[in-house]
């Protein structure tokens, strides 16, 4: 296990998908540059593209991890949990066409589909079990009829006297 993959497994799924969310940010970012065959008459802006594109690389390696850890533990996932990953997929296919052009983005962009897929049928199966529940009695907490029923049983005395 590379320290990478090692640091994401100690993390709990809110902090993977913070992280996850933070990297997408740097994508995005990276992703507005001009291409690096439009600067080749200028060295220096050439040398600092292609140092931008290295980062490039080292920030998707980074989200490739996570979004290989939030698999594993995929099916101990809450709602929320599932409903913030959707919305991480999108914004990674959004980058897709900005970015993303080696065998390992590929691989990356094929894992998020296969997830995406599997979270919204599970989003969909879980929120169609929450419509369709009705709360029963034993759902629902009353107040025992003692303390409803009763006004004397509250009583605050005032530390003033009215006249």
């Amino acid at each position: 296990m590379k320290a990478g993959e090692e640091r994401a497994s100690g993390l709990t799924n809110s902090e993977l998908l913070r992280e996850t969310k933070a990297l997408l940010a740097v994508v995005e970012g990276i992703g507005g540059i001009p291409e690096i065959t439009s600067m080749e008459g200028n060295k220096l802006v050439y040398e600092i593209s292609s140092l931008v594109k290295e980062d490039e690389n080292v920030t998707l390696d980074e989200v490739f991890v996570r979004i290989n850890e939030l698999r594993e533990r995929f099916e101990f996932m809450s709602f929320g949990e599932m409903v913030e990953l959707v919305y991480v997929f999108n914004r990674l296919e959004k980058c897709r066409e900005m970015v993303m052009v080696g065998e390992k983005q590929r691989l990356l962009m094929d894992l998020v589909r296969e997830m995406k897929e599997k979270a919204e049928k599970m989003m969909f199966n879980e929120g169609k079990t929450m419509s369709t529940h009705r709360a029963t009695k034993s759902d629902k907490f009353e107040f025992p009829n003692i303390f409803i029923n009763s006004v004397d049983l509250v009583k605050f005395p005032s530390a003033r006297l009215q006249c």
